[in-house]
């Protein structure tokens, strides 16, 4: 099913009649809208393969090799997004989640890179953090914990086998006077996952930005800040069509440019991206 002005239209009614607030952190915002994903896919080309009696949304992309699932689970600590390869694909095997308070401006970052032409050479994820503030990058992929200058989000690379091989994210608020955690969202990025989509997250976790939220929507977190904001249901619509035109625009490109050619060098030292293959 493409993208239709219908769609489009839906989407302007309901923010159109929301009263929006600018709220921060963004890690703490809560879901947002999952058309903030969804759209852009199905306006680059992707198609719908989902069960219409069951609430989850399936998008396969034009070459069939990607999938992007959300699968609302009884409670939001379950894993809502996943985006990988189908388990029927052949060729190498990644996946990623994300828990469902995750904000769909992060899980677009993802989808955002999905989109576009894979860039030639490594992606320096390390350096994207370092250039954020954030501490305890690892180097190589070497295992550590990268912590967020907030202190609201944790990545830690994980090792196996005295090797580094996945990439947990965890968006936490901790109490020093009670030691207590409250634990918001996690993700999980797992071996082999293509270096420009973890640049894309990593670029979606480092926006300092506030994102918009309706009145009632849900926040991850109690602390979050909200003030109302300047910007309107209407301009919400056309920050969205924006997007979509830009997501449209980007696989007409990507589909006219040739992919990078496979490297026998080793990867980079500065890029953390674990690299190992199944």
């Amino acid at each position: 099913m493409p993208l239709s002005e219908r769609h489009l239209a839906a989407f302007a009614a309901d923010h159109q009649s929301t009263l929006q607030f600018d709220t921060q952190p963004r890690s703490l915002a809560g879901p947002g809208d999952p058309r903030h994903v969804t759209h852009p896919l199905l306006a680059a080309g992707w198609k719908t393969a989902s069960d219409p009696s069951l609430p989850r949304v399936r998008l396969v992309s034009p070459d069939v090799l990607v999938e992007v699932t959300i699968d609302p689970t009884p409670t939001s600590s379950g894993s809502w997004w996943r985006i990988g390869t189908p388990t029927s694909a052949y060729g190498p095997y990644w996946h990623m989640s994300f828990g469902g308070l995750t904000p769909s401006e992060i899980v677009a970052g993802v989808a955002d890179a999905l989109c576009r032409p894979v860039p030639d050479g490594e992606s320096d994820v390390g350096q994207i953090l370092n250039d954020a503030g954030w501490t305890g990058v690892p180097v190589a992929g070497a295992p550590g914990l990268a912590v967020s200058p907030d202190q609201l989000i944790h990545a830690e690379w994980l090792e196996e086998d005295g090797r580094a091989y996945a990439w947990r994210v965890e968006a936490a608020v901790r109490h020093d006077s009670s030691h207590d955690v409250d634990h918001v969202w996690n993700a999980w990025i797992g071996d082999g996952t293509p270096p420009h989509l973890v640049a894309g997250l990593a670029r979606a976790l480092v926006d300092p930005q506030p994102v918009l939220r309706g009145m009632h929507d849900q926040l991850g977190h109690y602390s979050a800040v909200q003030h109302p904001s300047a910007t309107t249901g209407t301009q919400v619509a056309a920050a969205h069509h924006q997007r979509v035109a830009a997501a449209r625009t980007a696989a007409r490109r990507a589909r006219h440019t040739p992919a990078p050619a496979a490297s026998a060098s080793p990867a980079p030292t500065s890029s953390p991206l674990p690299t190992r293959s199944r």
